[in-house]
């Protein structure tokens, strides 16, 4: 009996295990397919659509081939476009598409991660404005979706920042003075990693909660620059959508001048 529950035990943490590993190559990739659509919709956004109005107003009897009518409502805007909905897997996991773009990019001088950043943007933006748009407010809702989710991802950086400027102006320390040892931490995670006691089934969901943890928090830590970046890129275009109409107002009068003396010239 004792065998049987132990076996049970095992094959249990097995399961979980192959779960977590699973979720987790899932979550790293999917910004990968993410990338793909940010790239295709950067492109083509809505191109085909506008391409296919053309086209039926020039032939409208191609409307009714029923394979043409099946593509039409292929590429018909959705409703809901994941890519753009889900910023967690947006900012948080994409550096393993960024990771593969710096593969393919030219690495001069340690560059090539920082020009795959830049670029993974540029799709991300440019992709959204293309693809939602038109729809303003669809474009709008996902704006609002990006920048609540950076707000709350930016809580845990907030709180510990508060918490040491609180310290220090009571106790007066120094930033330099904090008694940080990381090699305490390294030698406490390399000692619970060479724990090799396979009958202790709590010691093995340890490991595993600790080295999932530290992965998440890699992922956490590393995508913050892509994060900051992106609130600046959202609060601007949420300003400019917003208060257009002077600067556009503003730009008219000047090419309007410049116009003027140009044909006075």
């Amino acid at each position: 009996m004792d065998v049987l529950l132990e076996l049970l035990i095992k094959l249990l943490s097995l399961t979980v295990i192959m779960i977590f590993l699973i979720g987790l190559l899932f979550v790293m990739l999917i910004s990968v397919v993410y990338i793909a659509g940010y790239v295709y919709d950067s492109i083509f956004g809505n191109s085909f659509i506008s391409l296919g109005h053309f086209i039926s107003g020039k032939y409208p009897k191609i409307k009714n081939i029923p394979i043409v009518v099946k593509l039409w409502r292929k590429i018909q805007p959705k409703e809901l476009y994941l890519r753009y909905e889900t910023p967690l897997f947006t900012y948080c996991f994409s550096y393993t598409a960024i990771s593969l773009l710096a593969l393919v990019l030219p690495n001069e001088n340690g560059m090539g991660i920082i020009v795959a950043s830049a670029l993974y943007l540029l799709f991300y933006f440019v992709g959204m404005a293309r693809k939602c748009g038109r729809n303003e407010q669809y474009y709008e809702i996902i704006l609002d979706n990006n920048i609540e989710f950076l707000k709350l991802s930016f809580l845990p950086l907030g709180f510990i920042i508060t918490v040491l400027g609180f310290c220090f102006t009571i106790t007066g320390m120094k930033v330099q003075e904090l008694p940080l040892d990381f090699a305490i931490i390294g030698n406490t995670y390399a000692s619970l990693m060479n724990y090799n006691d396979e009958t202790n089934t709590l010691m093995l969901f340890l490991k595993l909660i600790v080295s999932g943890g530290l992965i998440l928090i890699l992922f956490y830590v590393i995508s913050l620059p892509i994060q900051v970046i992106s609130y600046f890129v959202i609060s601007v275009i949420n300003y400019f959508r917003k208060h257009k109409a002077g600067y556009i107002g503003l730009s008219k009068k000047f090419l309007g001048i410049v116009a003027y003396f140009l044909k006075n010239i």
